[in-house]
């Protein structure tokens, strides 16, 4: 789930076209429109599309993804370039992926102009993607953050229940 990907869809998108003259083939992950998934909220591919890993960090690490991820758009302008102008592509995006802090109620995660900057100039969206701990998690380690990042505690803040929920 950490980690950074590069992603490209379109439900027009050729993505083998595409595939044939870059020199990601290798790193490339595709899937195709029509192709069954296991999720059940949405259980046929809508579009089709390709993923490039960039950071394969096991660490829940948002400096080494953002500093992967400039590498990578950096020395890849070109392909990049190539991709989001590619006949069929309507979404282009760097999906970071953060585990939620234990015990916390909010988080803060800066990322850096000139990151975002470069990611802009290129036509790139950037989305950072945070998944909730199991009970296993939560229980091993009660009280550790595993990113790192600054979070609000729930022992601190007062607060013994949830947020009302919306009706």
């Amino acid at each position: 789930m950490p980690g950074c990907v590069l992603n490209a869809a379109g439900a027009q998108f050729d993505v083998d076209a595409f595939r044939g003259d870059s020199p990601w083939l290798e790193l490339a992950s595709i899937f195709y429109r029509g192709d069954t998934t296991n999720l059940r909220s949405r259980p046929v591919q809508e579009r089709s599309g390709l993923a490039v890993g960039i950071s394969d960090s096991d660490q829940d690490d948002l400096e080494t993804q953002i500093r992967d991820a400039t590498e990578f758009l950096q020395e890849e302008s070109a392909e990049i370039e190539r991709l989001a102008a590619f006949p069929g592509v309507d979404s282009l995006e760097l999906s970071i992926g953060l585990f939620w802090c234990r015990d916390s109620l909010c988080q803060f995660h800066t990322l850096p102009s000139a990151f975002l900057r470069l990611a802009g100039e290129l036509g790139v969206a950037v989305t950072l993607c945070v998944y909730g701990l199991s009970e296993d998690e939560r229980e091993a380690e009660p009280g550790a953050s595993p990113n790192g990042g600054p979070a609000a505690s729930l022992a601190d803040s007062g607060v013994r229940e949830g947020p009302p929920s919306v009706s």
